[in-house]
């Protein structure tokens, strides 16, 4: 009989969704099961940038991060055989090919007043995806549900019953799942309350969350989506992209001929000549590459910004396509 009522309640939701061009939700939205149905080399999060902070994973799982964060030249002294990483203002996510996870911050192995996340990230196994902020980690299992440490119990409880999801993306105030049908599913902190909303999108291949809501779909075009408006819109001037990343007052795309497109002119006059492009990722004054043979490109507006720190840096491990 719950069986039946979730089924029920699941449906009810999804003819809503079509209804309209988004719902918003104080419950917990309950998805159908499914499993093993995507292949984790797809998601692998090879490349990622804060506010300031590049981290990289190589082709041999080494786990690259710029010296400051630990001694030495800058090869993180704990982490080996990494599958994944993801960084947030001042800790980072790590996803080991054998599926488990660590939690870390600049040369600190446990965050300071995070030991509780810590704690749960640590049990976690089977994980093929991660996303993290300083207080929250998410990861995805392989079956296509979501795991969720954090300080706020409410992303937890929200998410609990989200399934069927193949790549996830995480904010501060916005958690993002893309399920394997092609829809989007977020779940928003405001003013103390959760809400999940469902943009009116199909056909999405990914997702970015920065302030706003991104999709991208298979044809190519970038929508966004504001959880506080509820509002959707696509993005013009943006063609045949297959990734978006950065911030909302600078995204980054990177197009299916592997070019890079950002919508911050200054910017854009920086990376207009960059081809051979796999990943991207970038804030709003950065914008970060990886090229198809393994290196590092950069473009800054930040005073005294430079790669610098990200000389020498190769054979980063580029994501399947």
């Amino acid at each position: 009989m719950k069986k039946l009522i979730a089924i029920i309640l699941s449906t009810a939701l999804l003819l809503c969704f079509g209804a309209c061009s988004a719902v918003q939700n104080a419950e917990p939205i309950i998805m159908e099961t499914d499993k093993d149905f995507f292949n984790p080399d797809i998601i692998r999060k090879t490349l990622s940038l804060n506010s300031g902070d590049l981290v990289a994973v190589t082709e041999d799982g080494t786990l690259l991060v710029p010296g400051y964060f630990a001694s030495g030249s800058g090869e993180y002294k704990n982490a080996a055989d990494v599958a994944s990483v993801d960084v947030s203002s001042n800790n980072f996510a790590v996803l080991y090919n054998d599926g488990t996870v660590d939690f870390m911050t600049k040369g600190i192995a446990k965050p300071v007043g995070s030991e509780q996340i810590y704690t749960e990230v640590e049990a976690w196994s089977d994980i093929v995806d991660i996303a993290c902020t300083d207080k929250t980690v998410v990861g995805l299992t392989r079956n296509g549900q979501i795991k969720v440490a954090s300080l706020d119990q409410g992303w937890a409880q929200m998410t609990s019953g989200w399934a069927s999801v193949i790549a996830i993306d995480l904010d501060g105030s916005c958690l993002t799942a893309l399920r394997n049908d092609g829809k989007v599913f977020v779940c928003q902190s405001l003013n103390g309350k959760m809400y999940n909303h469902c943009p009116d999108w199909e056909d999405i291949i990914s997702i970015h969350t920065s302030g706003n809501i991104y999709g991208v779909s298979d044809s190519g075009k970038v929508y966004c989506y504001d959880p506080v408006s509820k509002t959707s819109s696509e993005l013009s001037g943006l063609d045949s992209v297959i990734k978006v990343s950065g911030d909302k007052d600078a995204i980054i795309a990177l197009k299916s001929n592997s070019s890079v497109v950002c919508l911050k002119d200054e910017l854009n006059d920086k990376i207009s000549d960059w081809t051979g492009v796999a990943d991207i990722a970038g804030n709003i004054n950065t914008v970060v590459a990886l090229s198809n043979d393994g290196n590092i490109l950069y473009a800054t507006l930040k005073e005294g910004g430079s790669s610098s720190e990200y000389v020498g840096w190769s054979n980063i491990s580029v994501p399947a396509k």
